[in-house]
Formats: C-alpha cells, structure tokens, sequence
C-alpha cells in the first residue's frame, strides 16, 4: 500500500486481516477506502457486511451483502446471499 495507496485489493485484504484481528474500527476504514476507490468491490461490500453484522449493525451489514451478492464471482455472491438469510432469520 505504501507504493499505491489507491491498491482497492490491498484495502480489502488489510480490512480482512483487522476484522480477524477483532479490529472492527480498523477494519471499517480499510473497507471503506477500498469502497472509495472500487464502489462495486464484492469482497469488499461483504467483508465490511460481516464486520458490520459481528457489531450489531444489521441493517448495514444487509445493505453490503445485497451489494456482494451482485458480485460476478459466484463465491462471493453466495456467500453474501448466505449471510443475507441468515440475517432475515434474527
């Protein structure tokens, strides 16, 4: 990141990294730049939905999984798609 701030994959994987590391301020920044630099970024929208979700935030951590779930990548899509039933279930 270092050498191209702008790296949306750099954000998303660092993101990731934070939110396994219990670091969901962290985690929700990295994302969120990722986003800014990638808008239709699957992984992205899903890893800021399970940091979202794990912080009680439902209704945006639904917002991002609807986003992930349009993703060309059919794991990622359905892993979001997974995520959004198991929330509507709560």
């Amino acid at each position: 990141m270092a050498l191209d701030p702008k790296l949306a994959p750099a954000h998303e994987l660092w993101g990731s990294v934070l939110s396994a590391k219990g670091d969901s301020a962290g985690a929700k920044r990295e994302l969120n730049i990722a986003l800014s630099f990638n808008p239709s970024s699957g992984r992205a929208h899903y890893e800021l939905g399970v940091v979202m979700s794990q912080s009680g935030d439902s209704a945006g951590a639904i917002e991002h999984f609807k986003m992930a779930a349009r993703d060309a990548d059919p794991n990622i899509s359905a892993s979001a798609n997974e995520m959004l039933r198991r929330l509507r279930r709560l």
